[in-house]
């Protein structure tokens, strides 16, 4: 990891030396539309007023004029059937893009020499608003510029911002009122996985705000988008072609007076944390049967053999039970980098955009539970529960793109993990019992998304062509989660707190569960549209298809500990925490495993 941030820091140093050594030019970019119908213009001619540098847009209506001097400059735009427009006071900095969005006005008949003037700022708020008020479908969202207005950290963040949406548990998106399953996401064009094994739910903390280009909800159905869902369709581009190469480097920290420089509990604690992987600390032992054979071993006990044979299988697990306290958490800290690079040809140009996010943040939280029927309170309970959230993420575009045509490759890792530990006391009035009880959860996301598409205009036809060839996977993991609950009478005042083990398996006192979920999606899809203009009427004709096929394993182990046929050892109950399991007590007079 040292490595890798100093390699990091040495290209920056470079980059920052040598740009210092070249011209310091700017450069105007932007896209132009008609006014009316939103559409964008091909082949609009923009030139600086005043010399001879001019430019075109392209079949996507963007436009770029580079390596212009700092200053302030006026653009003549023009266009056939259009009123010309001059633009003033457009200010050109050293290395920066001054975006610019055009709205051209149809000229009528007797007016075609009409020249519009108006200033730069106008201009851009005007565009946004057409663009807005002749979208096709109810929708809302949030651009990269307010993303990086805001201290958002991830997704989830960003998506609260967003008129319609809430965010439930800081995590799953409900679109007007209706909750996860009636939603659906797509990154890229791509659907996303299921996040959760028993919901349709998508977990949007998993992507870091800074590898994002915008956010949409489209909360009408339209027919080139996908009908899964009621609420809303959640729609997120990650970063494309840069107008201009850039590095962008970054360190961050926080401090939360509940949790920073005050006690914090944690558990196990694996070499690979620190990257959202366990490196294998809390795995199933290698040498644990399958639930099959488990199952036959445990329902076929009727010599000291067979109950050796559970001991066996019961002796490899780790005795990671133990809670660390630790005195002074540390603060929470990010580390960012981004780099995007511009080549440009003869009559094309090859961009690429590539982003890490590492950012890992301890919690703390107070939360008190109290559960009543009617007869009153049932339960009292106080939770202290300590999270360490790992959310690391990788990003990889590259486009090659010319006048007609753009191919691009899009590529997304993102790993995100959270380790918990909850150490509970309360009540249970209704049992007539105080309890202390531990739980101990590690959680493991792995999201990998790939996606190859083309763009193409046709100038014969006056046709698009827009194609994808998209991957999906996620992989879940819940590598031995352990709990473990004391209990003893609340009206005997020399009773002391035990594990209430017997001989059968009570996996809320004293278990472990082990789980994975993979699921893997693929999709293809292919939009062809072209004007079908009605004399002034103007329209679009769209036909295309979209296909996708879903995969999903699911397997989960849930083992319980209990005392072996006939044993009841006395004072086994009552041990600590980081004792009652260890291997010493895993014999055929003490505890065993049961599925």
């Amino acid at each position: 990891m040292k490595k890798i941030i100093a390699y990091l820091l040495l290209c920056l140093t470079f980059t920052i030396f040598t740009n210092f050594t070249f011209a310091q030019t700017g450069k105007i970019a932007g896209k132009v539309f008609d006014s009316k119908s939103g559409e964008v213009l091909i082949g609009v001619k923009v030139n600086i007023e005043g010399t001879v540098t001019v430019t075109s847009s392209d079949y996507e209506g963007k436009f770029s004029l580079s390596n212009l001097k700092p200053g302030t400059y006026n653009l003549l735009v023009s266009y056939i059937g259009y009123s010309k427009k001059v633009l003033t006071g457009i200010e050109v900095k050293a290395k920066e893009v001054t975006p610019i969005n055009i709205s051209m006005i149809e000229s009528t008949k007797g007016f075609d020499d009409i020249v519009i003037r108006g200033e730069v700022k106008k201009e851009s708020a005007n565009a946004l608003l057409i663009q807005q008020k002749n979208a096709t479908t109810i929708s809302d969202g949030v651009s990269i510029e307010t993303i990086r207005k805001t201290p958002d950290r991830n997704t989830s963040d960003v998506l609260k911002r967003v008129s319609g949406a809430t965010i439930q548990d800081n995590k799953y998106a409900i679109i007007r009122g209706l909750p996860d399953r009636y939603n659906a996401a797509f990154i890229n064009g791509s659907p996303l996985p299921s996040s959760e094994p028993d919901r349709k739910a998508f977990a949007f903390d998993i992507f870091p705000a800074n590898l994002l280009d915008n956010i949409v909800i489209v909360k009408s159905a339209t027919p080139d988008l996908s009908g899964e869902f009621a609420g809303g369709l959640i729609l997120i581009k990650t970063k494309d072609i840069p107008d201009q190469n850039f590095y962008n480097l970054s360190f961050g920290t926080s401090i939360n007076s509940i949790t920073t420089f005050n006690k914090f509990n944690t558990n196990v604690n694996g070499a690979t944390d620190f990257l959202g992987i366990d490196d294998g600390t809390r795995k199933l032992p290698g040498s644990f049967p399958d639930n099959k054979t488990m199952q036959s071993l445990q329902n076929n006990i009727q010599t000291k053999d067979d109950v050796d044979r559970l001991v066996s299988v019961a002796k490899p697990f780790n005795n990671n039970f133990k809670v660390n306290e630790n005195a002074s958490m540390r603060p929470a800290y990010s580390f960012q980098f981004s780099m995007g690079q511009l080549k440009k040809f003869k009559t094309s140009e090859l961009g690429s955009v590539f982003s890490m996010s590492m950012q890992n943040t301890p919690t703390t939280q107070q939360i008190s539970r109290k559960d009543y029927d009617d007869n009153g309170k049932i339960y009292d309970y106080n939770d202290e529960q300590n999270t360490i959230n790992t959310l690391n993420g990788f990003l990889w575009n590259i486009s090659l793109k010319n006048k007609n045509n753009k191919i691009s490759f899009k590529n997304l890792l993102n790993i995100n993990s959270n380790d918990q530990t909850v150490i509970r006391n309360g009540q249970d009035l209704a049992g007539g019992t105080v309890s202390k009880s531990y739980a101990m959860w590690y959680t493991q996301n792995i999201l990998n998304s790939h996606q190859v598409s083309g763009e193409h205009f046709v100038k014969k036809f006056e046709s698009k062509i827009n194609w994808t060839l998209g991957y999906s996977g996620l992989n879940r993991e819940t590598p031995d989660f352990r709990r473990v609950k004391y209990q003893k009478s609340a009206s005997d005042e020399l009773a002391v707190f035990e594990v209430p083990l017997n001989s059968i398996p009570q996996t809320d006192a004293a278990g472990r569960f082990y789980s994975s979920q993979n699921d893997k999606i693929y999709n293809a899809g292919i939009d062809i549209s072209r004007p079908l203009n009605i004399k002034k009427f103007k329209n679009e004709i769209k036909f295309g298809g979209y296909a996708q096929y879903r995969d999903r394993i699911f397997n989960a182990r849930q083992l319980g500990y209990i005392f072996a046929p006939g044993q009841n050892p006395v004072g086994l109950k009552s041990l600590p925490i980081d004792q009652i399991f260890s291997s010493n007590n895993i014999d055929m007079n003490g505890l065993i495993l049961k599925e």
